[in-house]
């Protein structure tokens, strides 16, 4: 996945291309070579036992994490960024106050639509709100702005945000921030990007991503541990086929009628009910076009 996204941050800043899909041509062109399924089934084969255990182990954890984020996009969905730092600036008033009752108002929100199968879901919130207090602390002791704080500890360029963008968006932009350094380090660029300099809306891998987020945040409640699956996923902009479950093949399917973009770089993608039926269709001879 890094690979993929450097080769994308290759072709968007260093060969000035601005449409996703010459953007991925490229990348797969200059940096990617890709086997066939049926030469990778053999290996797959051999570690599928101890794979289907290291994913059962990481089930519950990713369970957690997936429905943490996706109660603050219910709550963040349609906020500004203008209006989200108003509540923030009760942090620099009574940080034991305001994180208290921040945990209250998100286990509530974790037990009407948190994922149904996690137990002790009020716990989660409060362990949650707990190891947020030292990034709570450091806002309330700076000196800069709230907005300029937020940006400070997130790495984010203050010159691509804006106060009339969505909250959700401004998280997104952190976690893009923080993959996009690391493409950076991978490519040896000289200087640091950012959103500004490299817009995530033109990285194919990134236009998946978003897509995916955005069906699976429609849902009411959040349920299983696809958190990741976006990660995957990316794929689809560059391998013949490209593996999913149900409902990230779902999440895709809607996002093709809504994205001339995603349906412009995404190629072909099919759905197993078990990683057995995934070596199955992979072992398949029928070539995929």
């Amino acid at each position: 996945i890094v690979d993929i996204g450097a080769a994308e941050v290759d072709a968007l800043f260093i060969r000035r291309l601005r449409q996703p899909t010459a953007i991925a041509e490229h990348a797969k062109s200059t940096f990617l070579a890709l086997a066939s399924g049926r030469d990778l089934v053999s290996p797959l084969r051999r570690v599928l036992p101890e794979l289907k255990q290291q994913m059962e182990e990481r089930r519950k954890e990713t369970q957690i994490l997936s429905s943490l984020v996706h109660v603050d996009v219910l709550k963040n969905r349609n906020r500004t960024l203008r209006a989200a730092l108003r509540n923030v600036v009760g942090f620099r008033k009574d940080i034991a106050a305001a994180a208290s009752d921040y945990s209250k108002k998100l286990a509530a929100a974790l037990e009407a639509h948190g994922d149904k199968k996690l137990d002790d879901l009020r716990e989660i919130g409060h362990q949650f709100i707990e190891g947020q207090l030292d990034r709570f602390a450091t806002l309330s002791k700076s000196k800069l702005s709230v907005l300029e704080t937020m940006c400070a500890t997130s790495g984010i360029d203050i010159r691509a945000v804006s106060l009339d963008m969505s909250f959700e968006d401004f998280c997104w932009m952190s976690v893009y921030q923080k993959q996009l350094d690391i493409l950076v380090e991978t490519l040896r660029l000289p200087t640091r990007l950012t959103e500004f300099d490299v817009p995530s809306g033109l990285l194919p891998h990134w236009i998946v991503r978003r897509e995916i987020f955005h069906a699976r945040r429609a849902s009411g409640r959040a349920a299983g541990s696809d958190l990741g699956d976006d990660h995957l996923a990316a794929l689809a902009c560059y391998a013949d086929l490209t593996i999913v479950d149900k409902r990230t093949h779902a999440y895709l399917e809607q996002g093709l009628k809504r994205s001339t973009s995603l349906h412009q770089c995404l190629r072909e993608i099919a759905r197993v009910r078990s990683t057995s039926d995934l070596a199955r269709l992979l072992d398949s001879p029928v070539r995929i076009s």
